[in-house]
């Protein structure tokens, strides 16, 4: 927290005139920056990670202690991972193919029937 007196130095020295050329600092920033200046973004930002992995022949990628399921035609191909606090995005080639919320169980595959070939779906019932 800024004390009265620091407030007050802080103020002297940012109206103090500049000793080589014209205004101050103070006069600089009102004639220059101010005008510059946007309003904040009404959505607060998103820390995201990125990441790169190798989809598995199971059609999953390893990331942060979870496994997450891919399509299977993207098996031996590296995809690029994005996580946010909440969602883990897979890109490949920079489009979206897989999103999902962060797994809460470690190391255990997301169940997603879809992405497998019928030929193992009809397998595996």
């Amino acid at each position: 927290m800024i004390s009265t007196g620091s407030c007050q130095l802080l103020h002297r020295l940012n109206h103090r005139p500049f000793r080589k050329r014209d205004g101050s600092r103070a006069s600089v920033f009102e004639s220059f920056d101010r005008p510059a200046l946007k309003p904040l973004a009404q959505q607060n930002f998103d820390m995201s990670q990125w990441s790169r992995a190798r989809v598995n022949i199971d059609y999953h990628v390893a990331f942060d202690a979870n496994l997450y399921s891919v399509p299977y035609n993207l098996i031996h191909e590296v995809v690029e991972i994005r996580s946010t606090p909440t969602t883990v995005e897979i890109l490949h080639k920079g489009t979206r193919v897989a999103s999902t919320c962060v797994a809460a169980a470690g190391g255990r595959p997301s169940p997603t029937m879809s992405i497998r070939p019928k030929s193992h779906q009809a397998h595996l019932e």
